[in-house]
């Protein structure tokens, strides 16, 4: 299958992903980072959604939600996938019981 301009490993990053806001997101990444490899932030997403799983804001929104939309600002200040990804998990470690070690290792 031939690729053009990124668009055939795009699709099959978000034809296995059931989360339609990650999907969201995701072309929201692909608008200023068109050309990379956006599996690091798919993984980050994830990982970071998992970790904050049942953890709520004060406002009673899900506290992922900060997380995505600091990621969010990055990707509006066209930021590139590593900095995209850092805003997503940067507060696992803070706010988890998510260890150094085990971020590593999924990384």
């Amino acid at each position: 299958m031939e690729e053009v301009s990124g668009v055939s490993k795009f699709t099959n990053l978000v034809q296995s992903v059931d989360d339609t806001d990650l999907v969201r997101f995701i072309n929201e990444v692909k608008i200023h980072n068109g050309s990379e490899d956006l599996s690091l932030i798919r993984k980050s997403y994830e990982f970071s959604k998992k970790k904050h799983e049942g953890q709520m804001r004060l406002s009673g929104d899900p506290y992922f939600s900060h997380c995505r939309e600091t990621a969010r600002i990055l990707v509006s200040w066209q930021m590139d996938v590593n900095t995209i990804s850092a805003g997503l998990l940067h507060d696992v470690l803070e706010d988890t019981p998510t260890t150094s070690e085990e971020l590593s290792e999924d990384s």
